[in-house]
């Protein structure tokens, strides 16, 4: 059992004496949140985060959702065309912003985009966890929709593993002409959610004693 002086020092059973000692230079301190910017926040694509399989299409791949992540794996290898693919209506015009998280198993490239544009993002590292996002202008039909595939020439039965798809209309939440063209910490912050909502992240402040 422990007894003694609980401000500054313990003592043991064996009466051994263990004094805790703070160094004279280390300053304390506490933490306080102050607040934080609200952004509304707009994504369209809805089960991204894999709570299923609705709304998702592939082809030359199998696909396999557990946990919230869906593994794709490449069944005919063609150039192009092993890809997983989710259906979503695009205004024309307006800026998008496509985020996720993406690990692949090959030196095979993965990209993420539009389906109908050439504005991509590419994956090249092998087997780590990787923020992927690219920003995009919809100047094509409404009917393109988010696409995640293998640019080059796969081989049979390469994955990659993607979870956490987002597609944020900055138009919506920044106005026309305003839209971000930086947003790698916004999307590094955001948690997964759907439609339209007002999202606070709180700013912590350390004040230290003199």
């Amino acid at each position: 059992m422990l007894s003694g002086d609980t401000d500054s020092q313990f003592v043991t059973d064996s009466a051994a004496k263990m004094v805790k000692v703070v160094p004279e230079n280390v300053n304390k301190g506490i933490v306080s949140v102050i607040g934080g910017k609200t952004q509304k926040i707009v994504q369209i694509l809805e089960n991204g985060n894999f709570a299923s399989d609705t709304g998702w299409s592939s082809t030359n791949v199998s696909r396999t959702i557990s946990g919230n992540v869906a593994m794709i794996t490449v069944r005919t290898a063609l150039t192009g065309s092993c890809l997983l693919y989710k259906p979503v209506t695009f205004l024309s015009n307006h800026k998008y912003i496509i985020s996720c998280d993406v690990k692949k198993n090959s030196s095979t490239t993965v990209r993420i985009g539009f389906r109908s544009t050439q504005t991509m993002a590419e994956l090249k590292v092998n087997n780590v966890w990787t923020k992927m996002s690219v920003i995009s202008t919809n100047d094509m039909s409404s009917s393109v929709g988010f696409i995640a595939y293998f640019s080059d020439l796969p081989t049979v039965d390469d994955t990659f593993e993607i979870k956490n798809v987002q597609v944020f209309d900055l138009t919506a939440m920044f106005g026309a002409g305003k839209e971000p063209t930086v947003i790698e910490q916004f999307i590094n912050d955001i948690p997964y959610a759907e439609g339209s909502y007002l999202w606070s992240a709180p700013i912590k402040k350390v004040v230290l004693n003199s």
